[in-house]
């Protein structure tokens, strides 16, 4: 192991002090900085708006009878035996009524950093990886470098090694940029906060390892760093823009959304009265019937058609999550949502999806329960992509 350690340290040194780094951390350490800015802003506002209703509501008598009857209610649901759904949904009537507006969160901060991450991180993987083993044989160095004593593992596993390490340590430092900004303002991140801007960190830190190892396979695949830089970059450009066309893709799989069904129209007979429609005299009492027939039919058309809106959207739902679900950028997007928000997504294809109940409050952990499928998917691009790598190189001709 120690030779993989002799060519990373190598490695290392001279990523850390190239020019092509150096700029696109600067560019990243920018759009941080500005993306932070706007984030404390939105913070800060809410955190006011918070402010302003706590006072509010301690003054207003309507409101503290109006609480009192709430909880009322809620402790009469808990004595009678209601159903855990009817207690939740009481105690987030409650939630929401206390204030007019709810603590925010300070990882809502980190919300308007999600882009800057996205695609400056993408770039800092690919400047890193893209030419890490096509430069070498262009230039015929690879072969110089195999001629010592050193196997071919050890060259592309400290390469790979080093290349890791200077993402760590640039993801790592602007973070630590952030926080201590954050700190500076009186911001302090603590308990549920700080672990999920530590979860948004690590998944950050593997979006640019797929990236990272996309960029390494690609190197060692083709032949000189020019066809490197253009095949990534195609690679760039679709991982990009998928995401933004996915729902777009879904709908041509799916088809066209169901058609709902044309009201049915009522025959209006004045009392005692009668009305010809299509040289058929009709009674009130006989229009009274046949609107019956049609508000009921109507209602069974509406219930249909619903189930089937039901069901396509979540089909083109579906569809959907598995595009995301295979690009690297639809999970980061995805995962990003989820641990930069302390609430239960809603799901307004589901029915049996209430909207108060989803405000309630959860734990990372149970956050990114419902991601989980993105966090196996990056893994796997990761791991895959060093895989191919791996054996690519060690099957390259260097003659």
């Amino acid at each position: 192991m120690m030779k993989e350690l002799v060519v990373a340290e190598k490695e290392f040194k001279e990523y850390l002090t190239g020019k092509r780094f150096i700029a696109l951390l600067a560019i990243l350490f920018i759009l941080s900085i500005i993306g932070l800015i706007g984030g404390m802003s939105n913070y800060n506002s809410q955190l006011d708006s918070y402010k302003n209703a706590q006072a509010e509501h301690q003054t207003d008598v309507g409101y503290q009878l109006q609480m009192q009857d709430m909880q009322d209610q809620l402790a009469s649901l808990k004595s009678s035996g209601a159903s855990q759904d009817q207690i939740d949904q009481q105690q987030s009537s409650i939630d929401m009524m206390s204030v007019q507006y709810p603590m925010p969160s300070i990882v809502i901060i980190f919300g308007s950093l999600m882009t800057s991450f996205s695609l400056i991180g993408m770039a800092l993987a690919v400047a890193v990886g893209f030419d890490l083993i096509s430069k070498e044989k262009e230039d015929g160095s690879l072969k110089s470098l195999l001629s010592h004593p050193i196997f071919r593992d050890s060259v592309i596993n400290g390469k790979a090694l080093a290349a890791a390490a200077l993402l760590t340590v640039a993801i790592a430092v602007t973070f630590l940029v952030i926080i201590a900004i954050m700190l500076f303002e009186g911001v302090v991140p603590a308990g549920d906060d700080l672990a999920r801007i530590l979860a948004f960190f690590g998944l950050t830190l593997l979006y640019c390892m797929v990236f990272l190892g996309i960029s390494i396979m690609v190197s060692t695949l083709v032949k000189n760093s020019t066809m490197s830089i253009l095949c990534i970059l195609g690679i760039f450009l679709i991982a990009y823009s998928l995401p933004t066309v996915s729902y777009e893709i879904s709908t041509i799989v799916t088809g066209p959304a169901p058609q709902w069904p044309i009201s049915p129209s009522y025959i209006n007979v004045p009392p005692n009265g009668t009305v010809t429609i299509n040289g058929q005299t009709i009674t009130a009492d006989e229009a009274d019937q046949i609107n019956q027939q049609n508000q009921a039919q109507g209602q069974i058309q509406q219930q249909k058609a619903q189930n089937a809106s039901n069901a396509y959207y979540k089909n083109t739902q579906d569809v959907t999550n598995v595009i995301n679900l295979l690009t690297p950028v639809g999970n980061f997007n995805d995962l990003s949502s989820v641990i930069l928000n302390n609430q239960k997504p809603y799901d307004p294809s589901d029915a049996n999806s209430n909207f108060m109940i989803t405000q309630k409050k959860i734990a990372l952990w149970d956050s990114l329960g419902y991601k989980w499928g993105d966090i196996v998917a990056l893994l796997v691009m990761a791991f895959a992509t060093f895989a191919v790598s791996y054996v690519a190189f060690m099957r390259t001709d260097i003659r």
